[in-house]
């Protein structure tokens, strides 16, 4: 089908009551099983690359054999890096094709936030390129991310409809009790502070941490404003299990030990998509 970036994902689903699931690629072959679930439930898809991924890989190297991916893929799909930190990082991937950018700037007080961010905006929207962004802090670990529970922060409402404003961001990733990582315990969000923000801001809402959430819990979401949800830890504990499995096998190879863990990877995607589709 085609390339998109993100405001352009989130338009088509919108249209369908739907918000867009963005799946982190961890490895290679992560992919593949991510744009098959993609395709079988034809819906659009945010093909997401964590910053770790793509330094091991090469970036150069990586977004080509993603953007063959998206571009070969019969559903739309958005190319986006999750989680930069850097404006060297942003502009690797701006070099290199992507067609969406997230720029955490959260870990830094809100003005140096929106200075980073007001600057990556520009530099990406006459490229075509949409940017997410952060605002709020979740605890927990993802790639290189590692927030502890004391530094968490809820995302306040008021302050994100002066942030939107300040850095004109296209997507903003908000703060209401998910975390990084495996929960420990039932998650709780904060659903009126999630309508409060929406009420506020302009832009499309953005959830990370889902994994772990509840069918209900991600579709209320969606009925107050998110448009996106981002999932890896239950992509990469799908795809761990099954090498397990595989490897616990004395007939254990490497081809089926790969086909089982994308098969399991495919089979949360698919589950994902059905739910966002509402």
């Amino acid at each position: 089908m085609s390339l998109i970036n993100l405001h352009e994902g989130v338009a088509l689903v919108a249209a369908r009551g739907a918000a867009l699931g963005a799946f982190n690629v961890t490895c290679w072959e992560m992919a593949p099983a991510i744009i098959a679930a993609a395709e079988a439930a034809d819906f659009p898809v945010v093909l997401q690359a964590q910053w770790p991924f793509l330094e091991y890989a090469g970036a150069p190297v990586a977004t080509r054999f993603l953007t063959d991916l998206a571009e070969q893929a019969k559903v739309p799909v958005v190319l986006q890096v999750d989680h930069a930190k850097t404006w060297e990082q942003v502009m690797a991937c701006l070099r290199h094709g992507f067609s969406s950018v997230m720029i955490d700037a959260s870990h830094h007080p809100i003005n140096d936030n929106i200075g980073l961010v007001r600057q990556v905006v520009k530099a990406a929207h006459p490229m075509g390129v949409t940017v997410e962004s952060e605002l709020g802090r979740l605890s927990g670990s993802e790639g290189d991310v590692v927030v502890d529970e004391a530094e968490a922060s809820f995302t306040d409402p008021r302050e994100a409809a002066y942030f939107v404003e300040e850095t004109g961001v296209d997507a903003l990733a908000v703060s209401v009790g998910t975390v990084h990582g495996p929960y420990r315990g039932e998650p709780k969000l904060d659903f009126p502070r999630l309508e409060k923000i929406s009420q506020e801001t302009s832009v499309p809402l953005v959830l990370h941490g889902a994994s772990g959430l509840s069918p209900a819990t991600l579709q209320q979401g969606v009925t107050l404003g998110v448009g996106k949800v981002n999932f890896s830890t239950e992509l990469r504990e799908a795809w761990l299990g099954a090498m397990r499995r595989e490897l616990a096998s004395d007939a254990a190879d490497t081809l089926p030990c790969i086909r089982s863990a994308q098969a399991a990877v495919q089979k949360v995607v698919a589950e994902k998509i059905t739910i966002l589709k509402c």
